[in-house]
């Protein structure tokens, strides 16, 4: 997967991480935090509701939503022409 796909989007730091160690040095470029990678936020984790309450559960399904919607328009945009599929975000370590 470290060279098959454009992006490698991780939901938090720690993800992110762990990606940079398991990659070898030339796919490097392609990873991205999740909401980083979709407009939603610049180098922000998605939270992990986990231990929490209901609300905390419903604040990361409204984040991934966000998510989801800013990815497509922007891989829309992208298959479009109006910009490179890697110019939404910079590389975040």
């Amino acid at each position: 997967d470290f060279t098959r796909f454009d992006w490698l989007l991780a939901m938090d730091g720690d993800n992110l991480a762990v990606l940079h160690q398991r990659c070898p040095s030339d796919g490097q470029g392609r990873f991205r935090l999740f909401l980083d990678a979709a407009g939603v936020g610049v180098a922000r984790p998605v939270p992990d509701p986990y231990q929490g309450e209901l609300a905390d559960f419903r604040a990361v399904l409204r984040l991934a939503e966000q998510g989801v919607d800013g990815l497509l328009k922007h891989l829309q945009q992208a298959r479009a022409g109006q910009v490179g599929v890697q110019d939404r975000s910079r590389t975040t370590r």
